[in-house]
């Protein structure tokens, strides 16, 4: 910039700084989130992960995300199966979850999930989603009992079962 002072011209620098106006609402990435628990998961450990993106500066609290799980449907055999990680989106089973999920008694669950911007503040931008949750039963089955006779002639290894996982 030039400045003219007592008709001599000085030169200076100004630092202009754009501050990040929060005008973004979060969205979730996908239009259908869904997920699959299986029986005997237990307590805490994720079995899916929602996301969320914020068109706002990613360095300002305008794009910092927060979850919240809102509802649950339906709720049976408890009101609160599922807890979501306020950070990271990750979905888990609560203690109730993991002691009463029974894919006989519900097969599928629809799960109501809130993104927050402002780290959740309650002046915060939102949006909501729905999670749609399948049960799926353990199909582990203990292989039968393995006989073996006593000083086998090799050639060795002798394979003498076979395990595979759902």
């Amino acid at each position: 910039m030039l400045y003219r002072a007592a008709g001599q011209r000085q030169s200076f620098t100004v630092e202009v700084c754009v501050i990040d106006k929060n005008d973004n609402v979060p969205s979730f990435t996908a239009v259908s989130m869904r997920g699959s628990v299986q029986l005997g998961l237990l307590k805490g450990i994720p079995f899916m992960r929602v996301e969320a993106s914020d068109r706002d500066d990613r360095n300002t609290a305008h794009a910092d995300l927060r979850f919240l799980l809102m509802d649950q449907t339906p709720r049976i055999p408890a009101a609160h199966m599922f807890s979501i990680d306020t950070v990271n989106g990750e979905v888990s089973l609560t203690e109730d979850g993991a002691s009463t999920l029974d894919p006989e008694m519900c097969g599928r669950y629809k799960l109501l999930v809130m993104v927050k911007d402002m780290a959740g503040k309650a002046n915060a931008f939102f949006s909501t989603g729905t999670v749609t949750v399948e049960v799926t039963g353990n199909t582990w089955a203990s292989p039968d009992p393995v006989r073996l006779q006593e000083n086998l002639p090799g050639p060795y290894p002798i394979p003498i079962s076979q395990v595979t996982s759902s």
